[in-house]
């Protein structure tokens, strides 16, 4: 959707001066939604989410609870909660699993599935959404991370994860 709708924008548009709405239209024609308030949270309101997450192994029932906090201040109008779509990797000695989750309140539980005790779990692996995050983390998970990650994004906050902890800027939960 969000390819044909730029295809969509730029057909619209030709040789044409334009402005956000012209895109808000085009976008909500190809994806058939409404997307008034993704523009107004996004492009047109202050402030972005600033995340807290943790996460807990449950052994008898086989799943990770995953607890998502957003923190950020609510001073000149920013909203207290965010509305996004994120995916979490949790990686497990079978591979890994993607789960898409919505983010919509200002902390969320989410309960999910895995083979046995995570490696470790990614909020938003590949770092699409624009955001402040401070990852909950034992130091062998991201050890974990810093070596086995296919993502570059990953490895780097890993290592400087590692590097905080063994100069003793950062502190870590046990779970």
């Amino acid at each position: 959707a969000f390819f044909a709708g730029l295809r969509t924008y730029v057909a619209e548009n030709e040789n044409r001066g334009v402005v956000t709405a012209d895109f808000r239209r085009a976008m909500e024609k190809s994806s058939g939604r409404k997307l008034g308030w993704f523009f107004d949270q996004w492009l047109h309101g202050p402030g972005f989410p600033e995340f807290r997450v943790s996460w807990k192994w449950n052994e008898r029932e086989q799943q990770v609870t995953l607890r998502v906090d957003q923190t950020q201040t609510t001073n000149r109008n920013t909203p207290s909660a965010f509305r996004t779509p994120v995916d979490v990797e949790v990686r497990d000695d079978r591979g890994t699993t993607v789960h898409r989750l919505d983010i919509s309140e200002r902390t969320h539980e989410f309960r999910l599935p895995s083979h046995g005790r995570p490696t470790w779990v990614r909020f938003d692996k590949f770092g699409w959404i624009p955001k402040q995050l401070e990852s909950i983390k034992q130091p062998s998970e991201w050890l974990a991370i810093l070596a086995s990650d296919d993502d570059v994004g990953g490895r780097m906050d890993a290592a400087a994860a590692i590097g905080e902890l063994a100069a003793g800027e950062r502190d870590f939960e046990r779970r």
